[in-house]
């Protein structure tokens, strides 16, 4: 999930998102100027919504490349048939996307280093030191590099163990993306310069 105009968002998503709040804030501005009274944005507004989206994808020329600068729905009148959903999903499929990824890390003087807030004890002898942690997927565990040599293996937090159901994961990603909210914030009030497993790794 992306906040509009994150660098790791998607710019058509952006656009779509950015367009259709500045019609429900014109919608919303002239109600409340002609109903004072009628201050919730969340009544009245399908109607809003539907009249955009006619616009937007019957009305509107489409300047992008596929678009030919005619509405889309006429660009492209017969669209792709989706597949359909898993009925169960795997929650930790992302870490195959970041195997065998090293991200730097620095011992604290307790012996810990922290990866995405979740504290893990290394060793009161490597206090002080830089520390490479290696994602090791299959085993769903961190490999703790020191001078080219491994010096120990953390079982990686937080995950579930198993596959969920569909309606199962969608709650549990609207849980995981508010508790990084609130990680991102306290990483930003103990000003800590160590990036998240999402930034780049090497």
């Amino acid at each position: 999930m992306n906040t509009p105009s994150a660098k790791e968002g998607d710019g058509v998503v952006d656009g779509f998102v950015q367009c259709l709040r500045g019609a429900l804030s014109a919608h919303l501005r002239t109600r409340v100027l002609t109903s004072p009274s009628s201050r919730h944005p969340a009544r009245g507004d399908a109607p809003v919504t539907e009249a955009f989206l006619q616009h937007y994808n019957h009305e509107r020329p489409h300047q992008g490349r596929a678009g030919g600068n005619v509405p889309a729905r006429v660009a492209l009148p017969t669209l792709p048939t989706l597949p359909a959903l898993p009925k169960q999903v795997d929650p930790h499929a992302w870490l195959t996307r970041l195997d065998q990824k090293r991200y730097l890390r620095h011992v604290g003087h307790d012996g810990c280093v922290d990866v995405d807030l979740v504290t893990s004890y290394i060793g009161s002898q490597m206090a002080g030191r830089a520390v490479l942690v290696q994602v090791e997927a299959h085993p769903r565990q961190f490999a703790v590099w020191y001078q080219d040599q491994i010096i120990k293996r953390l079982a990686i937090q937080g995950l579930v163990g198993q596959e969920m159901a569909l309606d199962e994961y969608l709650l549990y990603m609207q849980q995981e993306a508010l508790a990084a909210q609130r990680r991102a914030s306290v990483r930003r009030s103990r000003k800590l310069r160590q990036p998240s497993l999402w930034e780049q790794g090497a």
